[in-house]
């Protein structure tokens, strides 16, 4: 009998990589820090200098990271829809597209992160997995063969034999040499570019 050859895992975080959290808390600090950005204030993961500076401002934000109406509202950033349509129609007899994604609490916060995801799904017609952990850390996958993060820490703990960076405010400093150990590692601007890292990666 023929032996079945097993598809690379793709794995994709959502916040940071295809919802713009970050980008979505100005509406509501803005009576606090009337210039908030991303870019300004968000420089460092869990923004340490908005803690420090403005802690009504972070407490505020916090809140929101447990707010199903806020999750199940984020935007996504441009050409998400088209990145994840290139993407499956690049790989999709060579590897499994994993979405894995982390919130904090069950119930509604969790619901409504899974109704976002569902609707990426239905909009562009890609039936990736979806995989949403729960708790106050997210939970290291250990069958990925590429992972798409935001977050150095979360790609310092994978053992993907490839790493992919999105370069946002609060990784700013860091580059392909700070990902944790690999084959290879990569930043880019956006999913959409990260598209064509995996295309490379996979050899299609």
């Amino acid at each position: 009998m023929g032996s079945t050859i097993s598809k690379a895992n793709i794995e994709i975080d959502v916040d940071g990589v295809l919802a713009n959290m970050d980008g979505s808390y100005a509406e509501y600090v803005s009576d606090l820090i009337p210039d908030f950005s991303e870019e300004k204030y968000i420089t460092e993961w869990n923004m340490p200098y908005v803690e420090q500076n403005f802690p009504e401002a972070f407490e505020r934000i916090s809140s929101l990271w447990t707010n199903p109406s806020f999750i199940r509202g984020l935007s996504r950033y441009p050409k998400v829809e088209d990145g994840m349509k290139k993407l499956y129609s690049s790989v999709k007899d060579k590897a499994e597209i994993i979405v894995h994604t982390h919130i904090f609490n069950p119930g509604a916060v969790f619901e409504s992160r899974k109704s976002w995801l569902e609707d990426l799904r239905d909009d562009t017609g890609v039936d990736f997995i979806i995989d949403i952990c729960t708790g106050s850390v997210k939970k290291t996958r250990t069958d990925s063969k590429i992972v798409i993060e935001d977050n150095v820490s979360n790609l310092r703990k994978s053992n993907a034999e490839y790493k992919i960076l999105i370069r946002r405010g609060h990784n700013r400093k860091y580059n392909e040499n700070d990902l944790g150990e690999c084959k290879k590692s990569y930043v880019c601007s956006s999913f959409y570019d990260s598209v064509d890292i995996v295309k490379e990666i996979l050899g299609v």
